[in-house]
């Protein structure tokens, strides 16, 4: 190899920014009479409010969350879906979509979706935070 593509290859990998998986975890919860109440709940808590929700199909949706990382701008929004009873317990999944944006005046969400694309990792400053959140609802829900 040349010297100057070897340069330029090592400056490519060195500049790449580390990405993380975006979580989605799921759990069992034993109060599954009151577990979409405090799912409701806990996303107007922790998810920025609620966008919609369905109670007869389980489903709980946060509004979109702007975050600025060092990969630039990403919109999350999460889901919580409580599913039917299986007896005594009740499993909940938490569901995070992300969307990465181009560079903008952040000007707000609804502006910025059109532009933007759905995103499968993501910085460790989202990375971190959603994992947080999904974590506080997690907590909340079991409760």
């Amino acid at each position: 190899m040349r010297p100057a593509l070897a340069a330029v290859a090592v400056f490519a990998v060195g500049c790449s920014f580390q990405t993380y998986a975006i979580p989605q975890p799921w759990f069992r919860t034993q109060e599954v009479r009151e577990a979409y109440a405090r799912a409701l709940k806990s996303v107007e808590e922790h998810c920025g409010g609620v966008q919609s929700e369905n109670a007869e199909a389980g489903v709980v949706v946060g509004k979109w969350q702007m975050w600025n990382a060092a990969d630039g701008l990403s919109l999350s929004q999460c889901m919580v879906t409580v599913f039917p009873p299986d007896g005594d317990t009740t499993d909940v999944r938490i569901t995070f979509v992300v969307k990465k944006c181009p560079v903008s005046d952040m000007s707000g969400v609804e502006a910025l979706l059109p532009s933007c694309e759905r995103a499968d990792v993501v910085a460790q400053l989202v990375a971190t935070s959603l994992d947080t959140i999904a974590k506080r609802l997690e907590a909340d829900i079991k409760r």
